[in-house]
């Protein structure tokens, strides 16, 4: 999940800036239509965030919002600023100070485990969990495309690697 992502843009990002703040690729969508001025649909439901004030400014901060981790249809665990709470087997990581997800903190933090598990309740009732048998009232079908063409084409003579979107069982 820890992903770096590096941008350049001389003249509009600060060279050396660094940002810690948790962003995902969902947040892209909003921000490259802010940064083109383009209007994005408020007609259904899109998911991320305009981090666009961040890129230009990194003193300005993504604020916390929760992360979900999914295993198919299964709702396993959130992540809140420096926490990850696992709700599959009730453990509490504290990311900052344990990045590799050795120690359990859940039997010292009670209030955190509390206010996770209310925003795990709020993710199932939203998008659903195969765990709990919740169906979520926004549950959305993955998109699909029509007779799909990889995006990546084996050539012998060239160094190759297998997108995980081109494998016929993603989509």
């Amino acid at each position: 999940m820890r992903v770096p992502c590096i941008m350049y843009w001389p003249g509009r990002i600060p060279a050396g800036a660094v940002v810690s703040d948790m962003a995902w690729s969902m947040d892209f969508y909003k921000t490259l239509a802010a940064l083109g001025g383009a209007k994005v649909p408020d007609d259904r439901i899109i998911d991320g965030s305009d981090i666009l004030a961040t890129v230009h400014d990194p003193d300005v901060r993504i604020p916390d919002r929760p992360f979900f981790y999914y295993r198919g249809n299964a709702l396993e665990a959130v992540r809140y600023g420096d926490y990850k709470y696992n709700c599959v087997n009730g453990i509490l990581y504290n990311l900052r100070e344990d990045i590799s997800e050795t120690i359990d903190i859940a039997a010292a933090h009670p209030d955190i485990i509390k206010r996770m598990e209310a925003m795990l309740d709020s993710c199932r009732t939203d998008l659903g969990d195969s765990l709990t048998g919740e169906r979520g009232a926004n549950i959305r079908p993955a998109g699909r495309v029509e007779n799909p063409k990889p995006l990546a084409v084996y050539e012998e003579d060239y160094p190759y690697y297998m997108a995980l979107y081109d494998k016929p069982d993603v989509g």
